[in-house]
């Protein structure tokens, strides 16, 4: 009987140092990577063009703000990286800086913003257009770091016919149009005349926020005038219409609600003729 206890007795011992050599040896187990979303301000405007591309345009020498709202990192914030990806000169294309994160490291959320400076172009390089994809990596403080990479893609950067400036609000869709003005064809006022137009942005026009295309610069004047239609490009700066090309140049200026899109339009061409038109975006 002793020598069964005795046997019984040593395999407990031999189970029990084999569990705790294992247990010594076995290394905690990982917790989940981070857990994030990004979200943009500062002066971009997303939008997209006829190729059904769609950008986040950053106007000229401008700033685009990217938050980073981390949510859960169970293994604790540790570490951070941004990379840009245009692979052919990406120190021309802009610069960037992290804010905020010495605040969070350490915690297992909170939030801090990474600042993308558009590059500056001058006249002579205007005909460049970059276009980044910025990458985000935030890591944890692991024994084996987990990490979450966060992608913010097609910014893209462009003089916008000599300008540093874009609207505030992405203007691309449909609009109901209303004029009011002088025909030069009939010597005569005309009121109340309504046409359906878009505005939308052409790459074969380098079109962006601040230089849109219009499909009837006359908002159909000249179809009741018995002619056709005029497809413009025109200029805008935050919440002002500043000018247009062909014959309405330095004939268009007006005004942009930011908070309903409608814009109004003062307008004269070379043969004479002008109008006020109010346009009102298409409810989808």
């Amino acid at each position: 009987m002793k020598k069964i206890s005795y046997i019984i007795v040593g395999l407990v011992f031999v189970l029990t140092s084999c569990v705790d050599d294992y247990l010594d040896a076995r290394p905690d187990a990982l917790l989940d990577g981070p857990g994030a979303f990004i979200s943009t301000t500062g002066d971009e405007v997303v939008a997209t063009d006829t190729d059904d591309d769609t950008f986040t345009y950053v106007p000229n020498g401008g700033t685009a703000v990217v938050e980073i709202s981390v949510v859960d990192a169970p293994g604790l914030i540790d570490s951070v990286s941004v990379s840009l990806s245009n692979i052919q000169r990406p120190e021309d294309w802009g610069t960037i800086a992290i804010e905020g994160f010495e605040q969070i490291r350490g915690q297992e959320k909170g939030t801090f913003t990474v600042v993308y400076t558009a590059p500056l172009l001058d006249i002579a390089s205007s005909f460049n257009v970059a276009v980044e994809n910025i990458v985000i990596t935030v890591r944890d403080i692991q024994s084996k770091p987990k990490s979450v990479d966060l992608t913010v893609d097609s910014f893209k950067t462009q003089l916008s016919q000599g300008s540093d400036c874009f609207a505030n609000i992405d203007l691309v869709g449909f609009y109901n149009a209303v004029s009011n003005g002088f025909n030069s064809v009939t010597a005569a006022d005309y009121s109340d005349l309504e046409a359906d137009i878009e505005i939308y942005m052409l790459k074969a026009h380098r079109n962006n926020p601040g230089w849109l295309r219009l499909s009837d610069g006359s908002f159909g004047l000249y179809g009741l005038q018995g002619g056709n239609n005029n497809f413009i490009n025109f200029e805008v700066c935050g919440t002002q219409v500043v000018n247009a090309n062909e014959e309405f140049e330095d004939g268009y200026s007006g005004t942009i609600d930011d908070a309903t899109g409608v814009i109004t339009i003062v307008w004269s061409n070379a043969a004479g003729d002008t109008g006020t038109t109010v346009l009102t975006p298409v409810k989808e």
